[in-house]
């Protein structure tokens, strides 16, 4: 295992990495017509996910935008889809695919820790014969980041666009000592976990770096944990859990939920349940774009959640522009649709 150090500098630099995308601006639009054998872009994904697709949409904009400019150094960008439907070996199978016969020299992988880890294990063997570059478009597991420096060089040509678990204490921290006892004015609480891989070092802890489950230091910033249950991403029947913690007495529900988590059911089942007075968290997901109130029939007034679709504030000199065009073709705006959309540049920039 690495040692601590080393893990925190890796938290450190991937949190200015993702800095720097949001940042990244594109290129002036040209006439000039890109000639030659194409450079191949693939990503991995779950054309359905309501989370992933949106991924898969903004870095195809961002291809056209650069074909439209005159390619990369005038030759052209070929952007190939490769649907996973959300299952890990359809993942190494398509991975094969992009690097053995479409040719693709760079690739993006879908943000689900276990199909991330499933399709770098691959990408380390196959490296040598077929030289790429993976990048992980929104994972938190640092079971990726682990590999990489532990098994170096055999991992080197893999990245990450999103940190992983340890860089999302101290916000955590301040929510629950915070937001919820002070501006929420709630004190029971009760968890709903995602039941994947990338929850496990916040449901047990992460010892190498000496730091508590998130439901100890809920507890220790003065708040009662009333209930707690790891739930499935999907499919799961909410209204019996909702009732169990109705029975608890919560004051809030906080769901650690992914672009995954199928939040907008969640919703839908709370929002007709015994527990529709509690208040609701949502970690993360569909829930951070406008869409969400469309996919829940309204049924989300009241939901608190992080929000990234922002078309009318200007984060960067870039942000309002583009999220705007992404509005215009349909694309809802979540963190890693923006980083997504990012890594492309930098593909851009690596080959440059």
């Amino acid at each position: 295992m690495m040692k601590r150090s080393r893990k925190l500098n890796i938290v450190i630099f991937t949190a200015l990495m993702l800095l720097f995308a949001i940042a990244i601006s594109a290129p002036t639009i040209s006439s000039a017509e890109p000639k030659g054998e194409p450079f191949v872009i693939g990503y991995i994904g779950m054309v359905a996910s309501p989370g992933t697709k949106p991924c898969m949409d903004i870095q195809k904009m961002a291809v056209e935008e650069i074909n439209a400019a005159g390619g990369i150094m005038g030759r052209p960008v070929k952007y190939v889809v490769m649907d996973n439907k959300g299952d890990t070996s359809l993942s190494v199978e398509a991975f094969r695919k992009l690097v053995m016969e479409d040719k693709a020299k760079f690739i993006s992988v879908e943000g689900r820790t276990e199909i991330c880890l499933a399709v770098q294990e691959a990408s380390g063997q196959m490296a040598k014969q077929y030289p790429h570059i993976l990048v992980f478009n929104g994972p938190m597991g640092a079971e990726l980041t682990a590999r990489i420096i532990d098994q170096a060089p055999k991992y080197d040509h893999n990245f990450r666009d999103w940190d992983p678990e340890p860089a999302h204490y101290a916000q955590q921290k301040y929510f629950f000592c915070k937001t919820i006892p002070e501006y929420q004015k709630a004190k029971k609480i009760a968890f709903l976990w995602e039941d994947l891989a990338w929850t496990t070092e916040w449901r047990k802890g992460i010892s190498y770096i000496n730091l508590p489950t998130w439901e100890k230091m809920a507890k220790d910033c003065g708040l009662e944990i009333v209930y707690s249950k790891a739930v499935k991403p999907r499919g799961t029947m909410y209204l019996p859990i909702l009732q169990d913690i109705k029975k608890a007495d919560a004051d809030l529900i906080f769901y650690i939920s992914s672009w995954f988590t199928d939040t907008e059911s969640f919703a839908k089942q709370w929002s007709d349940s015994a527990a529709r007075d509690i208040q609701v968290n949502l970690y993360g997901g569909v829930a951070q774009t406008t869409d969400y109130w469309r996919m829940t029939g309204g049924k989300a007034l009241g939901v608190v959640s992080s929000f990234t679709d922002l078309d009318d504030i200007p984060l960067t000199s870039k942000t309002i522009p583009l999220v705007k065009k992404a509005h215009e073709r349909k694309i809802p705006m979540q963190i890693h649709v923006h980083i997504a959309y990012a890594d492309i540049y930098h593909f851009k920039a690596a080959i440059e």
